[in-house]
């Protein structure tokens, strides 16, 4: 049992995901609850340990699709916790008569519904007294406009009622603010004190967040011993870095093996920078290897899955333009600041150069990128484009 026991305690966690896109090949993370943040973890990993720090063990996730990634990670991540995942498909056909089961196998008082596409990450140690004097309440983070509503806690019953009416109206754009709303605007707000809630709304936010993360990270490193993420039972393998090697003002994730010129950048886990390589005011995501000579700048370059023996971003490529000439013509709207967006699972071939404010998609066949070997400032390669850009 909870150390936060009595008649009324919150011992199921529900998590649902973000339904907008407009993040190109970071909206292939399944609601973004797989999307990296931070150099080690990911976006879902911070509303369970929220959660945790009150002692829940079961969590219900809610996914659109891809239900066996998702639970893939959580198993592997989260070994001595218990997750079951549904996709739209579940909520509408199985969800009632599982959830009637459980009830029965599980003795549950209260239960908190909070976002995983988002970062939410807070001691709701803090907030265990106020909550359980309602049988309904809301987390506030921020003021006026600013405002966020990050997590609600309900008793069972009240979770149950509005769950039939959501698979009965077959609505399932669920969301907390929109569960406050319709339940009860005037619900009790309790507003959080201290802690991590960031609602990301764009790409530009998600790069200038990692990079302000490099003077910030001793505090998110503190935190987090104080609302551990995976907590003792994280397998952690420290980074390597190489001597000789120039790591400046940068940040690196664990299991990373780093030579080179690392400068005002964030480095996730798993990653391979070879010798000569320069990586500036770059995001470099889990699984990449990059080669040596390679000179990339301003650039996000998401996860890579394959094997990474070999770089992916291979020998003196050039990515990345410190002042490009004009935004993507393809998204004007979403790469304008600067940023060069290289898609997952992509190999860039050797001596290829590419501008700012570039997109190359995610899973583009590395002979396409060949065939052009230079792409100037705001160009796109497309995987299902019949003519290449120019």
């Amino acid at each position: 049992m909870s150390i936060f026991g009595g008649k009324k305690r919150l011992n199921l966690g529900i998590i649902i995901g973000n339904t907008y896109g407009g993040f190109l090949s970071f909206d292939e993370y399944v609601n973004h609850f797989l999307l990296p943040f931070s150099p080690r973890f990911r976006t879902i990993d911070f509303a369970i340990s929220t959660l945790n720090s009150v002692g829940v063990k079961d969590f219900l996730v809610f996914a659109d699709k891809d239900k066996e990634i998702i639970a893939r990670y959580l198993m592997n991540s989260w070994p001595f916790l218990d997750f079951y995942v549904f996709d739209k498909i579940d909520l509408k056909s199985e969800f009632m008569e599982f959830f009637e089961e459980y009830s029965k196998q599980n003795q549950i008082s209260m239960v908190g519904v909070t976002h995983g596409g988002f970062p939410v990450w807070f001691n709701l140690q803090h907030y265990h007294q106020q909550y359980t004097k309602h049988k309904y309440s809301v987390m506030q983070w921020g003021e006026g406009k600013n405002a966020v509503y990050p997590l609600m806690i309900l008793e069972k019953g009240q979770f149950v009622k509005k769950m039939s009416s959501i698979i009965e109206k077959n609505d399932m754009l669920i969301n907390v603010a929109k569960l406050r709303d319709e339940i009860d605007p005037e619900m009790e707000t309790i507003d959080i004190a201290d802690g991590y809630v960031i609602p990301i709304k764009n790409i530009s936010e998600f790069y200038k967040l990692h990079i302000n993360m490099i003077d910030q990270y001793l505090e998110y490193d503190q935190f987090n011993a104080y609302v551990p993420i995976r907590g003792d039972k994280a397998r952690l393998v420290p980074a390597t870095i190489a001597r000789g090697a120039h790591f400046m003002h940068s940040i690196v994730g664990e299991n990373s093996d780093v030579s080179g010129k690392i400068q005002d950048s964030v480095i996730f886990s798993n990653v391979r920078v070879a010798p000569t390589a320069v990586i500036r005011n770059s995001i470099i995501m889990p699984g990449n290897h990059i080669g040596a000579g390679a000179v990339i700048q301003n650039t996000i370059v998401d996860e890579f899955s394959g094997d990474n023996s070999i770089p992916n971003i291979e020998r003196n490529v050039v990515i990345g333009n410190p002042k490009p000439s004009q935004k993507n013509e393809t998204y004007p709207g979403i790469l304008n600041f600067g940023v060069t967006l290289i898609g997952k699972d992509v190999v860039i071939p050797a001596r290829t150069e590419i501008g700012g404010n570039c997109y190359i998609e995610s899973f583009v066949k590395p002979a396409k990128i060949a065939a052009i070997r230079s792409l100037s400032d705001g160009k796109s390669i497309l995987h299902d484009e019949e003519n290449l850009p120019t």
